[in-house]
């Protein structure tokens, strides 16, 4: 870590992709409802802020269809991926978000996309947004075997920067 007069200098900024890059949870919502619906299960945004946000696709399966297999939980999964990324195509950056990336690039700060979303969805809405090829590093959790809230991830990115 660097220290400039006794304090820690800001060295990178990692940031998460869905809810902090682009707003992505209503369309999260939407294609949660549509598969759950398919099995009589309602949800609204209460339920997803509560029990579906941040989380990955296998514990949210399990936990609302424990009796799907794992390959159908996961091919459920990766249905519902599909379809979140044909609803998804009009998403946009957070305000601010450009000016943020620039502010760091001006000032040499490494900068890192931090998150639990599945690979395809990663790459889809980086090229989606135009930020492919901004970020020094993308750390998907799924390569880490463990994802947030555990800080492993973030640790991670942190450790290839150095």
């Amino acid at each position: 870590m660097k220290f400039c007069e006794g304090r820690p200098v800001l060295a990178a900024i990692l940031y998460d992709l869905d809810g902090t890059i682009v707003d992505t949870d209503p369309v999260h919502i939407l294609a949660w409802y549509e598969i759950f619906k398919e099995f009589g299960i309602e949800i609204n945004e209460t339920i997803y802020k509560q029990r579906l946000s941040g989380r990955t696709n296998p514990p949210i399966i399990a936990e609302f269809l424990p009796h799907l297999t794992a390959a159908e939980g996961e091919a459920l999964g990766d249905r519902k991926e599909a379809r979140f990324r044909e609803l998804a195509g009009q998403l946009q950056p957070i305000k601010g978000l450009r000016e943020l990336i620039e502010w760091g690039k001006q000032n040499s700060l490494k900068q890192a996309v931090v998150t639990n979303a599945p690979r395809e969805n990663v790459h889809f809405m980086l090229n989606l947004l135009k930020l492919d090829r901004v970020f020094d590093r993308v750390v998907i959790a799924d390569d880490l075997g463990i994802g947030k809230p555990d800080p492993a991830p973030y640790l991670h990115a942190l450790k290839e920067f150095n």
